[in-house]
């Protein structure tokens, strides 16, 4: 097959539905001109590709599962040496050809087929109970923030789509011309493992645990406690001991760079560290790291004071 022009968004996409992928159009940004939901779920036609692609488009993207297509995202990630080992692990070299640098230089993504569907309750669940379409993992070693396993639902840029800010997606090496290799969801799941750990317990299923482990403890009653709960935006709180971008799902927001550190109401869990709790637990994990202890009086005072400051409260002088 001949060389590909994937500097032309209507001649890639229409490259991509040849090699059964449903694809999106996209005029400014990173969010497709036109509905693309229904695309996730039933095959588009030709005409629908042309319709597409008849007005300007700046980039373009494919759809995570249809047609087996599935995107493995690592952001934030400086050097190669992660997406060579997930490639070695699917004896794939490093000169395959599907793989890219992101849009905002941060990162890479990889595209590979695969026909199967995971075993159920491998896909983590929405509030709703329905599974998601993103398995997110994180790396012990901390050599990139986190990994996503794009399998379903979702949309991702492709090379040479333009970025709203960074320098553009581009093809690490020679670009392909002909579809992505073919694995087994097996293979496709040890390599994931092999670079980083996925996420297991989302923070929703862990709420009344927290909560009776994280009653108040020495240092302050519980009616001071749980009005300065009440009244801190913990979202806010986070951000100001761990800045970074912030990124909204099914109620959640993640703050990118810490290790999966996952905003859920007034509850907080980091799944690279496997800890999390109220805004007490956030400020004393900060202020002490391990040595913190809700149950030592000094130390949750502190950490009440804090609280209090940051959520305008203020506490009666102790006595």
């Amino acid at each position: 097959m001949g060389k590909i022009d994937w500097q032309h968004p209507p001649t890639s996409a229409r490259r991509l539905y040849a090699w059964e992928a449903n694809v999106t159009a996209i005029q400014g940004g990173k969010e497709p001109w036109h509905k693309w939901q229904p695309y996730t779920h039933r095959r588009q036609t030709a005409q629908e590709i042309d319709s597409l692609f008849q007005w300007p488009t700046v980039a373009y993207g494919v759809i995570s599962g249809p047609g087996g297509w599935r995107i493995v995202d690592f952001d934030k990630c400086p050097t190669l040496d992660p997406v060579a080992s997930f490639l070695s692990a699917l004896d794939l070299s490093p000169s395959y050809p599907w793989i890219w640098r992101s849009g905002s230089a941060n990162g890479f993504g990889v595209a590979v087929l695969c026909h199967q569907e995971p075993p159920e309750g491998t896909l983590p669940k929405r509030k709703d109970g329905q599974p998601k379409g993103v398995i997110w993992a994180h790396p012990t070693e901390r050599t990139f923030d986190h990994l996503e396993l794009r399998w379903k639902e979702c949309q991702t840029l492709l090379p040479e789509s333009q970025h709203p800010t960074g320098p553009g997606y581009r093809w690490l090496d020679t670009p392909p011309t002909a579809p992505p290799a073919a694995f087994e969801w097996g293979q496709v799941w040890t390599a994931v493992q092999s670079v980083a750990k996925p996420e297991r317990r989302p923070i929703q299923s862990r709420q009344e645990e927290q909560r009776r482990e994280h009653q108040p403890r020495a240092g302050g009653n519980r009616g001071t406690v749980d009005q300065v709960k009440e009244r801190i935006n913990l979202l806010n709180l986070a951000l100001s001991y761990y800045p970074g971008e912030t990124v909204k799902e099914d109620g959640e927001t993640r703050i990118l760079g810490h290790g999966g550190l996952l905003i859920d109401g007034d509850l907080w869990y980091c799944f690279a560290d496997e800890v999390g709790g109220d805004c007490y637990e956030l400020i004393g994990q900060h202020l002490y790291s391990s040595g913190w202890n809700r149950h030592n009086p000094i130390m949750f005072r502190t950490a009440l004071n804090t609280a209090a400051r940051f959520a305008g409260v203020e506490l009666e002088a102790q006595r």
